[in-house]
């Protein structure tokens, strides 16, 4: 459209008439298309060759081409100004419009660029874009098609540009939303392949690459805090604890520091130093790094966590099975004699120790014993207990020497934060007698008829000091008399209202089932302690070994 230089009122009229043309495009949110749209038509209002671009980032503090239409639209692609090169610069550096109909002899003019885009530049107009006091870009028309721009020209544009810039700001915040969300894309990809890795070398070597392509390293540090030190993992080497490293970074433009925290418990931190500062673009990606860092050394640790309990898993299969060697397993064939033994761990292995062995025809042994502790360790003591218990008793064949045996070697090194509460006994058919020792053991209880009676005699446990010697008591047994023989994990069970089960639940339970066989009368005792606790799992070990005479 040609303006009349006479018609006063072609300014106003021109603005009005592109107010009506922009309110098409005023929600378009695509910024290369509203770019193009707004460019197409100040090329038409001004009657110029070529309308170009260029939009500010704060954080490099340059100016990107980003359109331009006619011959200039594909020789402009890859121009980027710094704030304060070319006219183009100039304009976003001093926030000032300006009209240049003899560029080439205008000292602020920027030759090499139309050398470069091979094209010639013979006037132009450019005005600031700006909202809210903040540079967006600078907008620039191009070789007017008469005798040059003149101040209605540039009046015009400056109205232009205040129309455009909310639509623009807004497509602008858009545009760079999308930008984020591909970066955050391509972060994704790079977390995703951090996380799958197992190798620290490779994790910290990919995340240091990365973190080069955003900005310029002169300090690069990820460091975990545990056990009063610092873990330099970038270098691999163990640091003392240093406060002032460890400290959060003070803000400023040259400095990101991030704490790495896995459920909310922080375990190190990631610092970079820049020579530069740190472009405001660049923060959202090192914040996503950093997680992505985290998650790469919470999955290392649980790597090595899930190695140390396979290996754990292991190692308690062995014991199970070692455990298994040194238990009697049913069914047992004794003469005049009927028994059933259980013994339930607290965790999947035990540390009682329980045996019956058959001296003669008439006589056979039987020991129960519990293992200071759980689990594993308790377990080696109870394989050390009863290997030496077996062949000590094998070597003398005299109860109080092997025990007495046991006690030396629970009062040295390797057993000596451990001791052993011991009851063992010898049923002898023949004589009808029980013959017995008790170093500090629960009691066992003898069920005759209505009756009962606690094998009650001996307090001192094998490994603690001695308040009397080790000695052998009798008693006489008759046929359906019942023994049953426990550890303390049945009598101290709990009910949730922390109530013990204690000895005499036991003997009630005994009394009720009395005519079953041992078997049957031990998953009764079983059953009504599971009731009383209402749990299935013990807080202790378990142990109940039931013998009936005949």
């Amino acid at each position: 459209m040609h303006r009349n230089d006479e018609r006063p009122d072609w300014l106003k009229s021109q603005t009005q008439s592109f107010k009506q043309e922009f309110i098409d495009i005023y929600v378009e949110t695509k910024l290369p298309a509203l770019l193009n749209q707004i460019a197409g038509k100040i090329k038409h209002y001004l009657d110029c060759e070529e309308v170009s671009m260029f939009l500010y980032y704060a954080g490099k503090q340059e100016l990107h081409f980003e359109v331009a239409t006619g011959d200039m639209e594909n020789t402009l692609k890859t121009i980027i100004l710094k704030k304060g090169t070319g006219i183009v610069g100039w304009v976003a550096d001093n926030r000032e419009s300006v009209i240049s109909n003899d560029p080439a002899n205008d000292p602020r003019f920027a030759a090499g660029i139309d050398r470069e885009a091979r094209f010639v530049t013979r006037s132009l107009a450019a005005v600031p874009v700006e909202s809210d006091g903040q540079l967006i870009g600078v907008l620039e028309a191009v070789n007017h098609k008469d005798d040059g721009f003149k101040p209605d020209h540039l009046a015009l544009l400056q109205s232009i540009s205040h129309l455009i810039a909310i639509p623009l700001h807004n497509a602008m915040l858009f545009h760079i939303t999308q930008e984020e969300k591909e970066q955050k894309q391509q972060l994704l990809n790079l977390g995703n392949d951090i996380a799958a890795s197992l190798e620290p070398e490779k994790i910290f070597k990919t995340v240091k690459t990365f973190t080069e392509t955003l900005v310029n390293l002169s300090t690069f540090y990820i460091g975990i805090t545990k056990d009063n030190t610092i873990h330099d993992l970038v270098h691999d080497t163990i640091l003392p604890w240093d406060p002032q490293l460890a400290a959060p970074i003070s803000p400023n433009p040259f400095a990101f520091q991030t704490i790495l925290k896995a459920s909310e418990k922080e375990f190190g931190f990631l610092r970079i130093q820049t020579p530069i500062p740190i472009p405001p673009e660049a923060k959202p990606l090192l914040e996503g790094l950093s997680t992505f860092t985290t998650i790469a050394i919470s999955r290392h640790e649980n790597h090595l966590e899930m190695i140390e309990k396979q290996r754990y898993d292991n190692e308690l299969k062995l014991a199970q099975k070692v455990q298994e060697r040194f238990l009697p397993q049913d069914p047992i064939d004794l003469e005049k004699l009927q028994v059933a033994f259980k013994s339930i761990p607290s965790t999947k292995i035990s540390g009682d120790y329980y045996d019956i062995i058959p001296l003669n025809n008439d006589e056979t042994l039987f020991t129960v014993n519990d293992i200071s502790g759980h689990g594993i360790a308790a377990a080696q003591i109870m394989a050390i207990f009863s290997a030496t218990f077996k062949h000590k008793l094998k070597e003398s064949g005299d109860i109080l020497e092997t025990l007495e045996h046991l006690h030396d070697l629970f009062c040295q090194k390797p057993c000596l934060d451990h001791h052993v509460t011991s009851f063992t006994a010898i049923v002898n058919t023949a004589k009808r007698t029980i013959t017995y020792t008790n170093c500090g053991h629960e009691y066992p209880v003898l069920i005759r008829g209505e009756g009962s009676l606690l094998l009650s005699e001996g307090p001192t446990p094998i490994g603690f000091p001695k308040t009397e010697d080790f000695q052998l008591f009798s008693q006489p047994i008759e046929p359906g008399d019942i023994i049953a023989l426990f550890t303390d994990g049945v009598t101290e069970a709990q009910n949730p209202a922390q109530e013990e089960y204690q000895t005499q639940n036991l003997i009630t339970c005994i009394k009720q089932h009395r005519l079953d066989t041992p078997r049957e009368i031990l998953d009764s005792c079983i059953a009504h302690l599971k009731k009383f606790t209402q749990k299935e799992q013990f807080q202790d070990d378990i142990s109940l070994m039931i013998i009936k005479v005949e």
